[in-house]
């Protein structure tokens, strides 16, 4: 849910974000950044699953996503004609994990998918570039040198561009919107592949990592957050009814076939962290806000309607973590020199 609508902007949320609305509100929930400077319980494993692929690709094994993420820019499901996320949805989503950052996290959770990955003076592709909060955070915070963020939209490019043009950094900062298929760029054009809570719309992780893998400079850096499964298989009935009732298009790989995709690929030192533990206890504090006193706001701003099925989205949502079958997870790989 989150991770998916993470990369989408609409004229509501900007509107919102430039009177300064989405900030105010986020101030008076200082739970929610409590929790994203606590790393919990992280276990790290030696488990996973796979990404994007590369130019040439002439099969449909080799092409990883046929339709792009609405909010992400290349994910592997069906051709959509409807934008997924509409405004109400983004603004939200916006109002909670503060300005262009609708994921889990915000720019905490950034910091804590780069760890031990040096950005500074790197050219990073930043798959699924969305409204362009992160590909600005990787320059201004972590010293990227050149960032490429691609997705698939016009709007959300439109508003990546004009996002990055306020921020001051459209030197180095470049916003492409791409065609679903195999990555647009050179082999060995790009330091560092970043994603954040992308991949989970495509569903051939293997081609995703063959294409990350040939992207990426010898000695290059993968770094990533997805959301995963615990198991491979088919999701049990709790997982189904949480899918159903969010009403996307999830793709969620197991730890293992995860590091599986990304070693076949190349990668060595392939480290998966699972944030379950995390991501369980903010979900939980979430669900406490959503139906707490702060309800009859939300329900007026935002509609009773709307509220209410969020509700039980987070509902379900704090089941499937709680029983560990939902697990996000961080994904770190290095391209061999």
């Amino acid at each position: 849910m989150f991770w998916a609508w993470a990369k989408h902007v609409s004229s509501m949320a900007e509107l919102l974000r430039r009177s300064g609305h989405t900030s105010a509100r986020a101030a008076q929930r200082p739970w929610l950044r409590d929790l994203r400077g606590s790393s919990g319980e992280d276990l790290k494993a030696r488990e996973g699953g796979a990404f994007c692929q590369g130019e040439g690709a002439q099969t449909q094994k080799d092409l990883p996503y046929q339709q792009a993420s609405p909010s992400c820019g290349t994910g592997g499901m069906p051709v959509h004609d409807e934008i997924l996320y509409n405004n109400q949805l983004i603004a939200f989503l916006e109002e909670i994990w503060g300005d262009g950052y609708l994921s889990p996290g915000g720019p905490d959770e950034v910091a804590r998918v780069l760890t031990g990955v040096d950005v500074t003076g790197q050219h990073v592709l930043d798959i699924g570039s969305g409204s362009g909060a992160c590909a600005i955070a990787l320059v201004q915070e972590y010293g990227a040198s050149r960032v490429t963020g691609i997705d698939v939209e016009d709007p959300v490019c439109d508003a990546a561009r004009d996002r990055v043009s306020r921020a001051g950094v459209t030197t180095q900062i470049e916003i492409l919107k791409v065609d679903p298929g195999p990555f647009p760029f050179a082999d060995g054009a790009f330091d560092v592949v970043f994603s954040k809570d992308a991949i989970i719309h495509i569903p051939d992780k293997a081609a995703m990592a063959r294409g990350a893998f040939r992207v990426l400079k010898p000695g290059g850096r993968f770094a990533a957050s997805d959301w995963l499964m615990s198991h491979d298989g088919p999701p049990s009935a709790q997982m189904t009814d949480y899918i159903k009732e969010e009403g996307l298009d999830f793709a969620m790989a197991s730890p293992r076939s995860y590091a599986t995709a990304m070693e076949q690929a190349g990668f060595v030192d392939v480290e998966l962290v699972n944030r379950n533990p995390w991501y369980a206890k903010v979900a939980a504090q979430e669900l406490a806000w959503l139906v707490g006193p702060d309800r009859p706001d939300l329900s007026a701003r935002h509609g009773q309607d709307f509220i209410d099925h969020q509700v039980d989205i987070w509902t379900k949502l704090v089941g499937v973590l709680e029983s560990g079958e939902h697990c996000p997870h961080h994904i770190r790989a290095r391209k061999p020199v």
